[in-house]
């Protein structure tokens, strides 16, 4: 887990947790932790409801991956920017993380 800011880390699938006093995680990985929350294996529907995020507490997981062709859905970062702006501004601490730290998270901590 890298701190990047004041009370912002990115880290990797290694620094996931998901219940820890005075943290939000943002978990921007559809495998395992998408998966995992919403639970379904393959693929989710489109229109299903959870498609591109869950939010559970402190936790939001977001169903994004690193494809070769940028895939990226606009809501997932209007999801994202709530979710990050509400918990920061309330004084946690915010972890992002992705599977290996080093596309998805370190680019949404850039919009944090």
């Amino acid at each position: 887990m890298t701190k990047v800011y004041d009370r912002l880390y990115v880290g990797s699938e290694r620094d996931c947790f998901h219940s820890r006093p005075e943290w939000a995680v943002v978990h921007a990985c559809k495998n395992p932790c998408h998966v995992n929350a919403v639970g379904y294996k393959g693929s989710l529907p489109k229109n299903h409801h959870n498609y591109l995020s869950l939010e559970r507490g402190a936790n939001l997981y977001l169903n994004i991956v690193d494809p070769d062709i940028p895939l990226f859905m606009p809501q997932t970062f209007v999801d994202f920017m709530n979710f990050s702006q509400k918990h920061y501004s309330e004084g946690m601490n915010l972890l992002i993380h992705c599977n290996l730290g080093e596309s998805r998270a370190p680019s949404l901590a850039l919009l944090s």
